[in-house]
């Protein structure tokens, strides 16, 4: 009896392998900052997953001038591909300021996510996605790009591209989610993210005077749903060997 119920302990814990329904396609992921100043300072950094392994991509650059010009950005993404589970954080961040002699500061920085994935038979699955973006100094007077961002988060048909589940957005200061739980047909399918922050200090109002800053982040994560029956059956087949074997 006690073969018996290490077998049945042993086939919970390994059941899961058995839902495991992602099969990864492709991927490309990756971070990037550049900090600059029209006197000649600049600072930049790039970062890209080469396989599906975990991704931990970090850049943060920054640079002074003169009479307290400065520009600095941040990119970061943590990000995972596994068979049953596809996760992501990103974000993007800067800030940039104008000197008193009129050396003008830029900031830019992204975080992007993409990962093409297919499904052998109808999978029950959980997404959740959420996003938020936020400028401090806008000039309310002055040219649009000034600060600038995109938060985006998207699980879309790969074969068809209609969307299923996410939001985009671009520009002031927004917050949104997005939701599913359902049956993903087999086929292949797709998430896109991206954070991205644009800094430019020329025409920007304080305080301080001319300055600017920001930041976009966005994350989410897809997971399949295990079946519980399929845990019972395997579990059940295994009770059976065992029994065959006594």
């Amino acid at each position: 009896m006690k073969y018996c119920t290490g077998v049945v302990a042993a086939s919970l814990a390994i059941a899961p392998a058995a839902w495991a329904q992602f099969s990864p396609i492709t991927q490309e992921r990756s971070v990037q900052g550049s900090a600059q100043l029209t006197s000649g300072e600049e600072s930049s950094g790039a970062q890209e997953a080469i396989d599906f392994s975990l991704f931990s991509g970090d850049v943060s650059r920054g640079v002074k001038g003169a009479d307290s010009a400065s520009a600095s950005v941040s990119a970061i993404q943590n990000s995972t591909i596994s068979a049953d589970t596809i996760t992501g954080s990103l974000s993007a961040s800067g800030s940039v300021v104008t000197g008193s002699s009129f050396v003008v500061g830029q900031s830019d920085g992204f975080s992007a996510f993409l990962v093409i994935f297919s499904v052998g038979a109808d999978t029950q699955v959980n997404f959740a996605a959420s996003g938020s973006m936020k400028f401090l100094g806008i000039n309310p007077d002055g040219e649009p790009a000034d600060l600038y961002g995109v938060t985006r988060v998207s699980l879309v048909n790969a074969d068809t591209f209609d969307p299923i589940a996410g939001f985009q957005f671009q520009g002031g200061d927004y917050t949104n989610d997005a939701q599913f739980s359902g049956t993903l047909a087999a086929g292949t399918y797709a998430i896109l993210a991206r954070a991205e922050f644009h800094g430019y200090s020329a025409d920007l109002l304080g305080p301080p005077a001319r300055s600017g800053s920001g930041e976009s982040s966005a994350s989410f994560r897809l997971t399949v749903v295990p079946a519980p029956a399929s845990a019972v059956l395997f579990a059940a087949g295994l009770m059976g060997a065992a029994r065959r074997r006594r």
